[in-house]
């Protein structure tokens, strides 16, 4: 019974969270949804270029329904 109310708010409450630290990320600190370094697969990641920010996933998420790639401020990284 435990895991099930746990997993239930853990699910409910997650989107919410997970909304509010990236319109805090881009708009206060200005600065891309997954920080820069961050690892993807195919040994690329998320860099800063000039003052710029480049995520190598970006253009593949943006229909994904869980995904915020629409509001992070980074560009496709182009490789």
């Amino acid at each position: 019974s435990y895991h099930i109310n746990e997993s239930v708010t853990s699910k409910t409450k997650f989107p919410l969270i997970y909304g509010i630290i990236s319109i805090y990320t881009t708009f206060i600190l200005e600065e891309p949804i997954h920080p820069v370094g961050t690892p993807f697969p195919g040994s690329l990641y998320v860099e800063e270029k000039d003052g710029k920010f480049y995520c190598p996933v970006k253009d593949a998420n943006l229909e994904s329904p869980n995904a915020v790639c629409k509001m992070c401020l980074a560009e496709q990284l182009e490789f």
